[in-house]
Protein backbone atom coordinates (compact mmCIF):
# COMPACT_ATOMS: atom_id res chain seq x y z
CA UNK A 1 0.00 0.00 0.00
CA UNK A 2 2.02 3.64 -0.98
CA UNK A 3 0.62 6.74 -1.66
CA UNK A 4 2.44 8.65 -4.61
CA UNK A 5 1.79 11.98 -4.62
CA UNK A 6 4.61 14.56 -3.86
CA UNK A 7 6.38 13.58 -0.64
CA UNK A 8 6.99 16.03 2.09
CA UNK A 9 10.66 15.33 3.60
CA UNK A 10 10.41 14.49 7.03
CA UNK A 11 13.40 14.69 9.64
CA UNK A 12 12.15 12.07 12.36
CA UNK A 13 9.25 9.21 11.91
CA UNK A 14 9.64 5.39 12.87
CA UNK A 15 13.39 4.72 11.56
CA UNK A 16 13.48 1.12 11.88
CA UNK A 17 11.38 0.28 8.96
CA UNK A 18 14.37 -1.75 6.89
CA UNK A 19 14.77 -4.36 10.25
CA UNK A 20 11.15 -5.56 9.36
CA UNK A 21 11.89 -5.73 5.31
CA UNK A 22 15.44 -7.20 6.43
CA UNK A 23 14.00 -9.96 8.14
CA UNK A 24 12.04 -11.64 5.29
CA UNK A 25 14.65 -13.58 4.24
CA UNK A 26 17.89 -15.64 5.48
CA UNK A 27 17.79 -17.04 8.96
CA UNK A 28 14.32 -15.93 9.99
CA UNK A 29 12.62 -16.94 6.67
CA UNK A 30 12.53 -21.05 6.94
CA UNK A 31 12.50 -21.22 3.39
CA UNK A 32 15.09 -18.85 2.50
CA UNK A 33 13.43 -17.94 -0.64
CA UNK A 34 12.07 -15.35 -3.13
CA UNK A 35 9.29 -16.51 -5.29
CA UNK A 36 8.56 -12.66 -6.16
CA UNK A 37 8.34 -11.81 -9.86
CA UNK A 38 10.33 -8.68 -9.69
CA UNK A 39 13.81 -9.24 -9.24
CA UNK A 40 14.46 -5.86 -7.22
CA UNK A 41 12.08 -7.32 -4.51
CA UNK A 42 14.57 -10.16 -4.02
CA UNK A 43 17.90 -7.77 -4.30
CA UNK A 44 16.36 -5.83 -1.97
CA UNK A 45 15.44 -9.13 1.03
CA UNK A 46 19.10 -10.43 0.45
CA UNK A 47 17.05 -13.77 -0.62
CA UNK A 48 17.77 -15.77 -3.75
CA UNK A 49 15.31 -15.35 -6.31
CA UNK A 50 13.14 -18.32 -7.01
CA UNK A 51 10.32 -19.46 -9.85
CA UNK A 52 6.88 -19.95 -8.55
CA UNK A 53 4.91 -23.23 -9.02
CA UNK A 54 2.74 -23.37 -11.60
CA UNK A 55 -0.61 -22.14 -10.95
CA UNK A 56 -3.60 -24.46 -11.36
CA UNK A 57 -5.88 -23.80 -14.45
CA UNK A 58 -9.29 -23.82 -12.41
CA UNK A 59 -7.71 -23.05 -8.96
CA UNK A 60 -9.82 -22.91 -5.60
CA UNK A 61 -9.97 -19.63 -3.85
CA UNK A 62 -6.43 -19.00 -3.07
CA UNK A 63 -5.98 -17.90 0.72
CA UNK A 64 -4.25 -14.27 0.85
CA UNK A 65 -3.36 -15.05 4.54
CA UNK A 66 0.16 -13.95 5.46
CA UNK A 67 3.01 -11.28 6.34
CA UNK A 68 4.61 -9.93 2.34
CA UNK A 69 7.24 -7.49 1.99
CA UNK A 70 7.97 -6.06 -1.21
CA UNK A 71 8.08 -2.63 -3.44
CA UNK A 72 6.22 -0.44 -5.33
CA UNK A 73 7.02 0.96 -8.88
CA UNK A 74 7.51 4.15 -6.82
CA UNK A 75 10.44 3.34 -5.08
CA UNK A 76 8.36 2.37 -1.62
CA UNK A 77 9.37 -0.24 0.63
CA UNK A 78 6.02 -2.01 2.22
CA UNK A 79 5.59 -4.90 4.68
CA UNK A 80 2.17 -6.06 4.72
CA UNK A 81 -0.09 -8.21 6.83
CA UNK A 82 -3.03 -10.04 5.72
CA UNK A 83 -5.37 -11.93 8.32
CA UNK A 84 -7.21 -15.31 8.15
CA UNK A 85 -10.72 -13.00 7.99
CA UNK A 86 -9.12 -10.80 5.36
CA UNK A 87 -8.30 -7.77 7.29
CA UNK A 88 -5.43 -5.92 5.35
CA UNK A 89 -2.56 -3.75 7.71
CA UNK A 90 0.04 -2.30 5.70
CA UNK A 91 3.34 0.14 6.72
CA UNK A 92 4.89 2.02 3.54
CA UNK A 93 8.23 4.14 3.79
CA UNK A 94 9.45 6.83 1.83
CA UNK A 95 10.28 7.32 -1.69
CA UNK A 96 13.80 5.48 -2.18
CA UNK A 97 14.44 5.99 1.50
CA UNK A 98 13.11 2.16 3.41
CA UNK A 99 14.29 3.70 6.95
CA UNK A 100 11.71 6.19 7.39
CA UNK A 101 8.05 5.42 7.55
CA UNK A 102 5.88 7.66 5.86
CA UNK A 103 2.54 6.28 6.12
CA UNK A 104 -0.11 2.68 6.68
CA UNK A 105 -3.05 1.24 5.21
CA UNK A 106 -5.79 -1.02 6.27
CA UNK A 107 -9.14 -2.42 4.18
CA UNK A 108 -10.51 -6.00 3.72
CA UNK A 109 -9.33 -8.34 0.75
CA UNK A 110 -11.29 -10.21 -1.19
CA UNK A 111 -10.33 -13.34 -3.06
CA UNK A 112 -11.53 -15.13 -6.39
CA UNK A 113 -9.12 -17.94 -7.82
CA UNK A 114 -5.72 -16.24 -7.85
CA UNK A 115 -6.85 -12.59 -7.95
CA UNK A 116 -7.58 -10.71 -5.22
CA UNK A 117 -9.38 -7.27 -4.57
CA UNK A 118 -9.46 -4.49 -1.94
CA UNK A 119 -12.24 -2.19 -2.94
CA UNK A 120 -12.47 -0.39 1.10
CA UNK A 121 -8.66 0.79 1.12
CA UNK A 122 -7.54 3.51 3.23
CA UNK A 123 -4.32 4.99 2.85
CA UNK A 124 -3.27 7.34 5.50
CA UNK A 125 0.10 9.17 4.97
CA UNK A 126 2.18 11.32 7.75
CA UNK A 127 4.11 13.24 4.87
CA UNK A 128 0.75 15.86 5.06
CA UNK A 129 -0.51 13.66 2.68
CA UNK A 130 -4.01 13.03 4.71
CA UNK A 131 -6.10 10.07 4.48
CA UNK A 132 -7.29 8.57 1.06
CA UNK A 133 -8.95 5.88 -0.05
CA UNK A 134 -7.88 3.40 -3.02
CA UNK A 135 -8.26 0.43 -4.62
CA UNK A 136 -6.10 -2.20 -5.07
CA UNK A 137 -6.36 -5.35 -7.67
CA UNK A 138 -3.95 -7.98 -7.76
CA UNK A 139 -2.73 -12.10 -8.09
CA UNK A 140 -1.46 -14.37 -5.16
CA UNK A 141 0.92 -17.04 -5.37
CA UNK A 142 -0.09 -19.08 -1.84
CA UNK A 143 2.46 -18.68 0.33
CA UNK A 144 4.73 -17.48 -2.31
CA UNK A 145 3.92 -14.03 -3.25
CA UNK A 146 1.69 -11.03 -4.03
CA UNK A 147 1.54 -8.88 -6.91
CA UNK A 148 -1.10 -6.13 -8.55
CA UNK A 149 -1.64 -2.18 -8.78
CA UNK A 150 -3.15 0.42 -6.49
CA UNK A 151 -5.61 2.85 -7.79
CA UNK A 152 -6.05 6.23 -6.02
CA UNK A 153 -9.20 7.44 -8.02
CA UNK A 154 -9.15 11.00 -6.54
CA UNK A 155 -5.68 11.58 -7.86
CA UNK A 156 -5.97 9.67 -10.85
CA UNK A 157 -3.09 7.89 -10.07
CA UNK A 158 -2.07 4.04 -10.77
CA UNK A 159 1.00 2.34 -9.37
CA UNK A 160 2.10 -1.49 -9.40
CA UNK A 161 3.62 -3.24 -6.47
CA UNK A 162 5.29 -7.00 -5.96
CA UNK A 163 5.94 -8.46 -2.36
CA UNK A 164 7.13 -12.09 -1.00
CA UNK A 165 5.52 -14.17 1.43
CA UNK A 166 7.27 -14.10 4.69
CA UNK A 167 7.53 -18.00 6.44
CA UNK A 168 7.55 -15.91 10.21
CA UNK A 169 3.93 -15.69 9.56
CA UNK A 170 3.78 -18.88 10.29
CA UNK A 171 5.30 -18.96 13.89
CA UNK A 172 2.92 -19.71 16.49
CA UNK A 173 1.78 -16.10 17.94
CA UNK A 174 1.61 -15.92 22.10
CA UNK A 175 1.57 -13.76 25.34
CA UNK A 176 4.93 -15.10 26.07
CA UNK A 177 6.52 -14.24 23.19
CA UNK A 178 5.62 -10.47 23.77
CA UNK A 179 5.03 -10.10 26.76
CA UNK A 180 7.99 -7.43 28.15
CA UNK A 181 8.97 -3.92 28.40
CA UNK A 182 9.44 -2.24 25.00
CA UNK A 183 10.61 1.55 23.80
CA UNK A 184 9.63 3.14 20.47
CA UNK A 185 7.56 5.79 18.54
CA UNK A 186 4.01 6.35 17.88
CA UNK A 187 2.61 8.18 14.86
CA UNK A 188 -1.11 9.15 13.77
CA UNK A 189 -2.64 11.16 11.25
CA UNK A 190 -6.13 13.12 11.55
CA UNK A 191 -8.35 11.84 8.67
CA UNK A 192 -10.53 15.04 8.64
CA UNK A 193 -7.44 17.76 8.47
CA UNK A 194 -4.09 15.35 7.21
CA UNK A 195 -2.61 16.75 10.40
CA UNK A 196 0.05 14.16 11.66
CA UNK A 197 1.85 13.61 15.03
CA UNK A 198 4.36 11.51 16.69
CA UNK A 199 5.35 10.92 19.95
CA UNK A 200 8.05 8.44 21.86
CA UNK A 201 6.73 5.98 24.03
CA UNK A 202 7.53 2.97 26.54
CA UNK A 203 4.89 0.56 27.60
CA UNK A 204 4.87 -2.44 29.19
CA UNK A 205 2.60 -5.67 28.19
CA UNK A 206 2.38 -8.29 30.79
CA UNK A 207 1.69 -12.13 31.14
CA UNK A 208 -2.21 -11.72 30.45
CA UNK A 209 -1.28 -9.63 27.62
CA UNK A 210 -2.16 -6.49 29.26
CA UNK A 211 -0.85 -2.82 28.09
CA UNK A 212 -0.12 -0.28 30.24
CA UNK A 213 2.34 2.96 28.81
CA UNK A 214 3.01 6.77 28.78
CA UNK A 215 4.77 8.73 26.00
CA UNK A 216 6.88 11.55 26.03
CA UNK A 217 4.14 14.12 25.47
CA UNK A 218 2.91 12.74 28.92
CA UNK A 219 -0.19 11.11 27.44
CA UNK A 220 -0.84 7.73 29.51
CA UNK A 221 -2.86 4.68 27.68
CA UNK A 222 -4.08 1.06 28.20
CA UNK A 223 -5.75 -1.81 26.67
CA UNK A 224 -4.82 -5.47 25.65
CA UNK A 225 -3.08 -7.60 23.03
CA UNK A 226 -4.25 -10.74 22.34
CA UNK A 227 -2.51 -13.56 20.47
CA UNK A 228 -4.95 -14.58 17.04
CA UNK A 229 -5.74 -18.28 16.10
CA UNK A 230 -4.54 -18.09 12.93
CA UNK A 231 -1.14 -16.82 11.86
CA UNK A 232 1.96 -14.66 14.02
CA UNK A 233 -0.37 -11.78 14.31
CA UNK A 234 -2.12 -10.04 17.10
CA UNK A 235 -5.19 -8.16 17.70
CA UNK A 236 -4.78 -4.87 19.98
CA UNK A 237 -7.07 -2.54 21.42
CA UNK A 238 -5.79 0.27 22.85
CA UNK A 239 -7.31 3.47 25.16
CA UNK A 240 -5.99 6.98 25.66
CA UNK A 241 -6.23 8.64 28.72
CA UNK A 242 -7.27 12.38 29.67
CA UNK A 243 -5.67 15.33 27.97
CA UNK A 244 -2.80 15.66 27.29
CA UNK A 245 -3.40 12.60 25.09
CA UNK A 246 -4.02 14.13 21.25
CA UNK A 247 -7.26 11.76 21.37
CA UNK A 248 -8.24 11.81 24.79
CA UNK A 249 -10.82 8.34 25.89
CA UNK A 250 -10.37 7.56 22.59
CA UNK A 251 -10.18 3.82 21.56
CA UNK A 252 -8.51 2.48 18.89
CA UNK A 253 -8.36 -1.42 17.64
CA UNK A 254 -5.70 -3.07 15.13
CA UNK A 255 -3.28 -5.60 14.01
CA UNK A 256 0.32 -6.05 15.51
CA UNK A 257 3.12 -8.46 14.26
CA UNK A 258 5.98 -8.92 16.31
CA UNK A 259 9.46 -9.90 14.77
CA UNK A 260 12.15 -12.34 16.66
CA UNK A 261 14.78 -11.47 14.71
CA UNK A 262 14.73 -7.84 15.67
CA UNK A 263 13.03 -8.21 18.98
CA UNK A 264 10.29 -5.17 17.05
CA UNK A 265 6.63 -5.16 17.47
CA UNK A 266 4.82 -3.32 14.84
CA UNK A 267 0.86 -2.06 15.03
CA UNK A 268 -1.38 -0.43 12.55
CA UNK A 269 -4.90 0.45 14.50
CA UNK A 270 -7.91 2.70 14.09
CA UNK A 271 -10.84 4.68 15.35
CA UNK A 272 -13.52 2.73 15.13
CA UNK A 273 -14.76 5.41 12.44
CA UNK A 274 -11.66 5.76 10.94
CA UNK A 275 -10.72 9.84 12.13
CA UNK A 276 -7.81 9.10 13.42
CA UNK A 277 -4.82 6.02 12.17
CA UNK A 278 -1.81 5.01 14.13
CA UNK A 279 1.43 3.42 13.60
CA UNK A 280 3.62 2.19 16.79
CA UNK A 281 7.06 0.46 16.25
CA UNK A 282 8.87 -0.60 19.80
CA UNK A 283 11.62 -2.55 20.49
CA UNK A 284 11.31 -5.40 23.75
CA UNK A 285 13.96 -4.18 26.46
Amino acid sequence: MACTWSQLCRTGGLSIFTVALASCGGGSDGAGKCYSPTPAVCDTLGVPRSFPQPVPADPADANPAGLYKGLTSTGRSFASLVLDDGSFYSIYSQVNNPSIVAGGGRGTVKTSGTSFSISDAVDFSFEGLGTNVASITGTVDERKFIQGSINYPTAGQNITFSANYSSDYELTASISTIAGKYAGASESVNSSNGISSSDAVTFDINASGDITGTGNSGCTFSGTIKPRTSGNAYTVTVTFGASPCQYPGTTITGASYFDRTSNIAYAVASTPTGSANFITSATKQ
